[in-house]
């Protein structure tokens, strides 16, 4: 046991005393604040530069029908702010277009797939329900295309795949179907639309698939269908998100030796390069979870563990490049001298300690930021004598407000060397 502990504390030296000019090298994956309440099959947009959770499962087997919402400014999830739609559902579809979000399709409170859409209007804080789509669907996705929302894949009530795409016209509040159906059916695909081009890899038919296929669309909306370079291993009902160019394919499940199992890869779709590259891992394997892009970082929320975990109220976030503020910039020095922070409780409700190591009289910053960059607290902003020097956190901000659960940085800076540690804050 003693042994287990000593190797767990060393991996977490490890993972937290990583210098600021090799941190930034490349992005990662890091927790963010968790959702207030655990769901499963919840859908999610980003819009006005929130992010809105939309229904799912939660722990008890509950349909929800209500919304969370995240406000970056606040680092907080609300449930309290946004009007609940009217049918409980999970496996919608959902997206933002012309200020509104539209909530389509999905499995209902009494396990009916269902066809009814509703409308959220964030100036009156109302949901309405728009025309029905013409197929009752579930584990479908919606996209953009032509400037119209399109319906895509899934299964209907009878258990069938379906192979009709849908699209809808907005100015008659009516759904048409397109002129040409899904190449390749499948339900829980990973999906995104760039350029009036519709990208689709793996996915159920009914065992996970690697293939992946690009749709061209027509202004007559006649699809045209070619291959895709595609997944090294068959899986789905996972989340997608597009970052810098290109689009990830996170978590979800896969088939083998007869098993399930839920996975923690990560593949990219390079758009420059037309091919499929291996990524970070996610933290935490997961399945049903749902992935917006918001401020040049992925957020992917909630979900479901394998060996029934139950619904999640985990948070991770990735980001192609580091905040700038945590950033080694090219006018800055490459360290030459050796310093260190460090810190305990970690994670920690409370007080935090932070310990500086100081090699040499000078001018130093130590500051708390976020995991957008921005500064929380600013501890100290002087001269500091060589030896170790401590400061405490008392999870606050400068203005004396609490700050929200998460992650944090607290960086140390000066002209010779840069430092930061990881630290999570637990309310």
């Amino acid at each position: 046991m003693n042994r287990m502990i000593k190797c767990v504390v060393l991996f977490l030296c490890v993972a937290v005393f990583i210098p600021l000019h090799q941190a930034s090298a490349k992005g990662g994956w890091e927790v963010g604040t968790p959702l207030l309440t655990p769901r499963t099959g919840a859908s999610a947009v980003q819009m006005h530069g929130k992010i809105y959770v939309l229904g799912g499962v939660t722990t008890d087997g509950s349909f929800l029908n209500t919304v969370a919402v995240f406000e970056p400014d606040s680092n907080r999830w609300y449930e309290d702010r946004i009007q609940s739609f009217t049918f409980s559902r999970h496996s919608a579809a959902a997206i933002a277009f012309n200020d509104s979000i539209y909530l389509m399709g999905g499995v209902s409170k009494d396990g009916v797939i269902i066809d009814r859409v509703e409308v959220y209007d964030p100036l009156s804080n109302t949901w309405t329900e728009r025309e029905h789509m013409l197929s009752e669907r579930h584990g479908h996705f919606p996209v953009i295309l032509n400037n119209r929302i399109c319906i895509v894949g899934g299964k209907d009530d009878k258990g069938d795949f379906l192979p009709e795409i849908e699209w809808y016209l907005n100015s008659g509040d009516v759904w048409i179907e397109a002129n040409s159906n899904l190449f390749a059916q499948r339900i829980w695909p990973f999906f995104a639309a760039l350029d009036n081009t519709l990208y689709m890899f793996g996915g159920f038919n009914p065992f996970p698939v690697v293939t992946g296929v690009q749709g061209n669309i027509s202004p007559d909306w006649f699809f045209s269908w070619g291959s895709l370079e595609p997944l090294n291993q068959g899986r789905g009902h996972g989340a997608t998100a597009v970052l810098d160019n290109k689009i990830f394919l996170m978590g979800g499940e896969t088939f083998s030796g007869g098993q399930k199992d839920t996975t923690d890869i990560v593949e990219i779709y390079n758009l420059d390069t037309g091919k499929i590259e291996s990524a970070e891992p996610l933290l935490t394997p997961r399945i049903s979870m749902s992935a917006v892009t918001l401020d040049d970082m992925i957020y992917l929320i909630g979900g479901e563990r394998s060996k029934g975990g139950g619904p999640q109220t985990i948070v991770e976030i990735y980001s192609g490049s580091p905040v700038s503020v945590l950033d080694d910039g090219p006018g800055n020095p490459i360290p030459t001298q050796f310093a260190q922070i460090s810190g305990y409780p970690n994670p920690f409700n409370g007080v935090i300690t932070l310990e500086v190591d100081i090699p040499a009289r000078g001018r130093n910053d130590i500051t708390i930021y976020d995991i957008h960059g921005r500064v929380v607290k600013s501890l100290h902003n002087g001269i500091l004598f060589n030896g170790r020097h401590t400061f405490q956190w008392q999870g606050n901000d400068d203005r004396g407000r609490p700050a929200a659960s998460g992650l944090y940085f607290a960086v140390l800076k000066a002209d010779a060397y840069a430092e930061r540690l990881k630290i999570v804050y637990l309310k």
